[in-house]
C-alpha cells in the first residue's frame, strides 16, 4: 500500500487534471525536501498548503476534531465589548476553525427531569464571537465562564498519514483544481475537478459522519411546551 504523504497527494493529483508525469526524488514524502525540480513540484508545492487549510476549515472533520479548556485572556473590565461579552478567551494556537462549546444546554438538550427542565439555547450564555484583539491575534469573546470553556474546535492537522482515505481522495481533488491552470490544463478540467471535490468532500463528510451517533437534536420551541407532544 502506498504511503500517504504529500508527494503521492500531488502525483495523485496530477494525474486528475491529465497530466502523466508523476514527481520523482521522494525523500521522505513532502514537498519540501522531494528532489524534483519541474513546474509541477514548483506549483504543488506553492499551493498545497492552502489547500490543507482550505480542506481542513471547509468541513467539520472527526479525524482533526480536538478539545481543550480554554485560556482566560480577559475578564472584559474595562473593554469597550464589556457592554455585550463577560469573557475573552485566548484563540489555540493549533486551531483553525472554532466550533463549539461542550456543555449539555449547547448540545441541545431538553428534558422533564425531577428536578428542572432545561431549556434548549435558553440564551446566549454558550454563544461566540471570533475578533482581534488589536495586537494581531485572535481571541473568543463570549459569557462561558472559566470551568465551564471547554471548546471543541478543528486542529491544525498535518499528518496525512492519519488522513482517512476518503478525506485524502477529496484533498487531492482540491490540489488538482488549485494546480490545473498553473500547470496549462484547460478550465474545463479545473472546472470538473473542483465539482469532484465537492461532491467527494461531502461523501468523505458522510463516511467520517458514519463512526459517530450523535445525540438528537432539541425539540423546537413549541413542541417543548407542548413537553414533546
Amino acid at each position: 500500500m502506498v504511503a500517504l504523504s504529500e508527494v503521492h497527494l500531488t502525483n495523485m493529483a496530477l494525474g486528475r487534471i491529465g497530466i502523466s508525469r508523476a514527481l520523482s526524488g521522494d525523500v521522505d514524502g513532502t514537498l519540501a525536501n522531494c528532489t524534483d525540480t519541474s513546474l509541477e513540484k514548483t506549483v504543488a508545492e506553492r499551493l498545497y498548503e492552502d489547500c490543507r487549510l482550505r480542506f481542513l476549515t471547509e468541513f467539520p472533520w472527526q479525524f482533526a476534531r480536538v478539545y481543550a479548556l480554554l485560556a482566560e485572556a480577559s475578564d472584559g473590565t474595562g473593554e469597550i465589548w464589556d457592554d455585550e461579552w463577560d469573557l475573552s478567551y485566548t484563540y489555540p494556537t493549533d486551531g483553525l476553525m472554532m466550533r463549539r462549546f461542550l456543555n449539555d444546554v449547547g448540545q441541545g438538550y431538553n428534558y422533564y427531569g425531577a428536578t428542572e427542565y432545561v431549556w434548549p439555547y435558553r440564551s446566549r450564555e454558550y454563544a461566540f464571537v471570533i475578533r482581534d484583539d488589536g495586537t494581531g491575534n485572535k481571541v473568543i469573546l463570549t459569557d462561558v465562564a472559566n470551568a465551564d470553556a471547554n471548546m471543541e474546535y478543528t486542529q491544525d492537522f498535518t499528518d496525512l498519514t492519519r488522513f482517512p482515505r476518503p478525506a485524502f481522495a477529496g484533498l487531492s481533488w482540491l490540489l488538482a483544481h488549485e494546480i490545473a491552470m498553473p500547470l496549462g490544463a484547460t478550465n474545463d478540467k479545473a472546472r470538473a475537478a473542483y465539482e469532484m471535490y465537492v461532491g467527494i468532500g461531502h461523501q468523505a463528510m458522510a463516511f467520517s459522519n458514519n463512526e459517530e451517533m450523535p445525540r438528537p437534536d432539541a425539540d423546537e420551541s413549541f413542541l417543548s411546551h407542548r413537553g414533546g407532544f
